[in-house]
C-alpha cells in the first residue's frame, strides 16, 4: 500500500506495515504528502479492488504489460459526477452513469448501461453504449457513436464520426452527422438534419425543419419533413413521405407508398412511387417516373425518360421526354407534350394542347380543348372531341365520333367508326398512289350503308356555290355546282337549245 506521513507516526497495528518503515493512511486524511513518492495501489501484479458491505464496486485491472497505461477501471454501480469530467483513454461502466455537468472523452468509452448528461458531452474518440443515452445539453462526438437502445438529445448532436442507434434517436435541435447515420427504429429531429454520408432509418423519421443527405437515405417506414429534404444520391422509403416544402434527389427516388410534397419534386434519376403522388407544385424527373397509382400534380410535370401513372391529374403542363402510359384517366390542365408514345387505358382531358411526337393509344375518350398535333399514328377506341385543329402525320383510327372545332390534318388513312364532324376544314393529306381502276388507290373511301357521299352548303345553289370542285397544279379544272332557276334560264347553254 501507499504511504503518507501524519502526526500519528507508523501503523499501529504493525499487521500491514510492520517494521518496514511504512507509514499508515489515515482514514481522516494525512499531512505532509509527497504525490510524487506517495500512493494508493498495489505493488505486486494483482488487481486494486475496492468494496462496500463486503460487495465489490470497482477494480482497476492490473493490465497486460504491453503497455504503461493498458489496465481498465471497471465500475460496477452508477457514477454520478457533480461537475466536468475529462477521460484520457477508455472508460467502461457496467452500471448507470449520470452527470450533472460536461463530459468530455478523448478516448474510448465502453457503457454497459445508460448514460446520462445533464451538461455537454464532447468525445474524442468512440463512445459506445449497450443502453440508453440523455443529454441535456449539446452533444459533440469526433470520431463514431453506437447506441444499443435510445440517444435523446435536448441540445444540438454533432457527430464527426459514424453513428448508430438501435433504437430511436431524438434530437431538440439540430442534428449534424459528418459520416453516416444508422438508427434502427424512429429518429426525430426538431430542427435541422445533416447527414454527410449516408442515412439509413430502419422506422419513421420526423424532421422539423430541413434534412440534407450528402449521400443515400434509407427510411423504413414513414418520412415526415416539414422544410425541404435534400439527398444527393439515392432516397428510398419504406411506406409515405410527407415533405412541406421542396423535395430533391440527385439519384434515384423510391417511395413504397404515398409521396406527398407541398412545394417541388426534383429527382434526377428515377422515381418510383408505391401508391399516390400527391405534389402541390412542379415535378421534375430527369429519367423515369413510375407511380403505382394516382398521381395529382398542382404545377407543372417534367419528365425526361418514361411517365407510368394509374391516374394522372396535372394542373399546368407536362412534359414526358420518352412514353406516357397511363392504366386510367389523364388530366392536363393546360399542355401535354410527349415525345415519343401515349399510351392510356381510359380518358385522357387536354386543358389546352397536345403534341404527340409519336403514336397516341387511347382506350375511352379523348378530349382537347385546343390544338393536337400526333407526329403518327393516333388510336381512340371512343369518341374524340377536339376544339380546335387536329393534325395526325400518319394513320388515324377512332372507335366512335370524332368532333373537332377547327381543321383536320391526316397524313394517313383516317378511320371513323361512327360520324365524324370538322366544324372548320378536314385535310386528308393522302400516302397512297395506283391506278384508277385500284379501289386502294384513292385517299377517301365511303363504303357501306343506302347512300354515299351528302354535301349541305350554306346559302343557296347559285352558281357561286361548288358542291365539289377538281383542281390539278394549274388550278381548278372542274365543278360541280348550284344553280337557280334564273341562272339556269339565262344562260348560253339553256338558250341554245332552247333556241334550235
Amino acid at each position: 500500500a501507499g504511504s503518507a506521513a501524519n502526526g500519528t507516526g507508523p501503523n499501529p497495528t504493525g499487521a500491514e506495515g510492520g517494521d518496514v518503515g511504512q507509514e499508515a493512511w489515515m482514514l481522516k486524511g494525512n499531512d505532509d504528502v509527497d504525490e510524487n513518492g506517495m500512493w494508493l495501489g498495489t505493488r505486486n501484479y494483482a488487481d486494486l479492488v475496492t468494496k462496500t458491505h463486503d460487495v465489490e464496486r470497482m477494480r482497476i485491472t492490473k493490465g497486460v504489460g504491453g503497455d504503461l497505461h493498458d489496465a481498465l477501471i471497471i465500475l460496477y454501480e452508477n457514477v454520478e459526477a457533480q461537475k466536468s469530467m475529462s477521460i484520457g483513454e477508455d472508460l467502461e461502466v457496467k452500471g448507470h452513469t449520470l452527470l450533472n455537468d460536461e463530459l468530455m472523452v478523448v478516448g474510448n468509452t465502453y457503457l454497459n448501461a445508460d448514460l446520462s448528461v445533464e451538461g455537454n458531452a464532447t468525445i474524442d474518440k468512440v463512445l459506445y453504449v449497450k443502453g440508453n443515452v440523455n443529454a441535456d445539453g449539446d452533444v459533440v462526438f469526433n470520431q463514431d457513436l453506437t447506441i444499443q437502445e435510445d440517444l435523446s438529445v435536448w441540445g444540438e448532436a454533432k457527430i464527426d464520426g459514424n453513428l448508430y442507434v438501435h433504437h430511436s434517436l431524438f434530437v431538440d435541435f439540430d442534428g449534424d452527422f459528418g459520416r453516416n447515420l444508422h438508427v434502427g427504429n424512429d429518429a426525430d429531429i426538431d430542427h435541422d438534419l445533416n447527414v454527410d454520408n449516408d442515412a439509413h432509418i430502419g422506422r419513421d423519421l420526423d424532421v422539423d425543419r430541413n434534412a440534407n443527405i450528402d449521400v443515400n437515405l434509407h427510411v423504413g417506414n414513414d418520412a415526415d419533413i416539414d422544410h425541404n429534404l435534400n439527398v444527393d444520391n439515392d432516397g428510398h422509403f419504406g411506406r409515405d413521405l410527407d415533405v412541406d416544402r421542396n423535395l430533391n434527389v440527385d439519384n434515384d427516388g423510391h417511395f413504397g407508398r404515398d409521396l406527398d410534397v407541398d412545394r417541388n419534386l426534383n429527382v434526377d434519376v428515377d422515381a418510383h412511387i408505391g401508391r399516390d403522388l400527391d405534389v402541390d407544385h412542379d415535378v421534375n424527373i430527369d429519367n423515369n417516373l413510375y407511380v403505382r397509382k394516382d398521381a395529382f400534380i398542382f404545377g407543372n410535370l417534367d419528365v425526361n425518360g418514361t411517365g407510368t401513372f394509374l391516374d394522372l391529374h396535372i394542373e399546368r403542363d407536362a412534359d414526358i421526354d420518352r412514353n406516357l402510359n397511363v392504366d386510367n384517366s389523364v388530366h392536363i390542365g393546360v399542355n401535354l407534350d410527349v415525345d415519343n408514345n401515349i399510351n392510356v387505358d381510359n380518358s385522357v382531358h387536354i386543358g389546352v394542347n397536345l403534341d404527340v411526337d409519336n403514336n397516341v393509344n387511347i382506350d375511352n375518350n379523348l378530349y382537347v380543348d385546343n390544338n393536337t398535333i400526333i407526329n403518327n399514328d393516333l388510336r381512340v377506341n371512343n369518341n374524340t372531341y377536339i376544339n380546335n385543329d387536329l393534325t395526325v402525320n400518319h394513320n388515324t383510327t377512332i372507335n366512335n365520333d370524332l368532333s373537332v372545332t377547327n381543321d383536320v390534318y391526316v397524313g394517313g388513312t383516317l378511320e371513323v367508326a361512327n360520324p365524324i364532324t370538322a366544324n372548320c376544314r378536314l385535310v386528308v393529306n393522302s400516302c397512297v398512289n395506283g391506278s384508277d381502276q385500284d379501289l386502294d388507290s384513292y385517299p377517301v373511301l365511303v363504303q357501306g350503308g343506302n347512300q354515299g357521299i351528302a354535301i349541305k352548303v350554306d346559302g343557296g345553289r347559285s352558281n357561286g356555290n361548288n358542291f365539289v370542285a377538281f383542281w390539278d397544279q394549274d388550278g381548278i379544272q372542274g365543278r360541280i355546282e348550284g344553280q337557280t332557276y334564273g341562272e339556269l334560264t339565262t344562260s348560253f347553254d339553256f338558250i341554245w337549245t332552247n333556241a334550235m
